[in-house]
């Protein structure tokens, strides 16, 4: 198969693709989206009138296989340069019922693991609630727990369902980094924290981008310069790493003047949609 441009721009497979937010900003840093995969109406909609020439999958990710994916964006395994997505985060959400791996969506994940294994990117980027750092695999209602009931399982317990992910991604051969960043220290008008996971093919050493702005939008973070694990220190922190680059949850523990950060609107956590989640 003969260069493209396509492949000369950094191609991109979006998976999960909703409105295209994150593509839009990798769009901005000179990537190439080559194709998208989404199943919502709405979105799909959306994807059609901003990019009519955009080739879209508009079917659900667990009966489109990846050599589809890869025949659809023109390329072969091992050519794209990411494989991005936020598979269903509605499950692991502390504002909905946290069934977590317990609910069909959670496959989602597992279908993203599989795109990634089969088409072979040099990187990938995952994109989640952070209540997935804190949910467990199984999770035992909290009437379930305390005096008169069984200790929680180790499947039970908080984190678990992250250690579960955390395993998958690593079984891939991925380096990983990842970090809870929040949308307003990079200029968005909006107090949202979000889980990013950033996995390199052959070991390229990668770190979340550092903060643009401060809570009071004069002068610039403190920032660390060396980078600390500070979850599961029980894994291999060559294949997963948490590089703390800023204070964490600064804006989440501080009341903020009606003229700052508005808060997170929150999801309708108890949405059927598959393919995307609206957030």
């Amino acid at each position: 198969m003969s260069e493209t441009p396509k492949r000369r721009k950094r191609p991109v497979i979006s998976l999960f693709s909703g409105a295209m937010g994150l593509d839009l900003g990798l769009e901005v840093a000179g990537l190439n989206i080559v194709v998208a995969l989404e199943c919502n109406s709405f979105p799909v909609a959306t994807i059609v009138r901003n990019r009519p020439t955009l080739p879209l999958i508009d079917r659900p990710i667990e009966d489109v296989s990846s050599g589809e994916i890869l025949e659809i964006a023109q390329l072969r395994s091992g050519e794209p340069f990411a494989v991005v997505g936020g598979p269903s985060c509605q499950v692991f959400s502390t504002a909905g019922q946290r069934q977590s791996l317990g609910d069909p969506r959670s496959t989602m994940f597992k279908h993203f693991v599989r795109v990634i294994r089969d088409t072979q990117p040099e990187f990938f980027v995952m994109e989640n609630v952070r209540g997935l750092l804190s949910a467990a695999v199984r999770h035992r209602p909290l009437r379930q727990r305390g005096p008169g009931y069984p200790p929680l399982e180790e499947d039970e317990q908080l984190g678990s369902a992250f250690r579960q992910v955390a395993e998958t991604l690593r079984d891939l051969g991925y380096y990983c980094v990842f970090d809870v960043l929040n949308a307003a220290d990079y200029g968005v008008p909006q107090t949202r924290q979000r889980l990013v996971i950033v996995g390199s093919r052959d070991g390229k050493k990668v770190r979340m981008p550092r903060p643009t702005h401060d809570p009071e939008g004069t002068k610039g973070l403190q920032l660390t310069d060396h980078a600390t694990p500070r979850y599961f220190e029980s894994f291999d922190h060559r294949i997963l790493w948490h590089m703390p680059n800023r204070r964490p949850a600064r804006y989440s523990h501080r009341p903020q003047p009606k003229a700052k950060c508005a808060p997170t609107f929150v999801a309708n956590a108890g949405s059927n949609h598959r393919g995307s989640d609206s957030r």
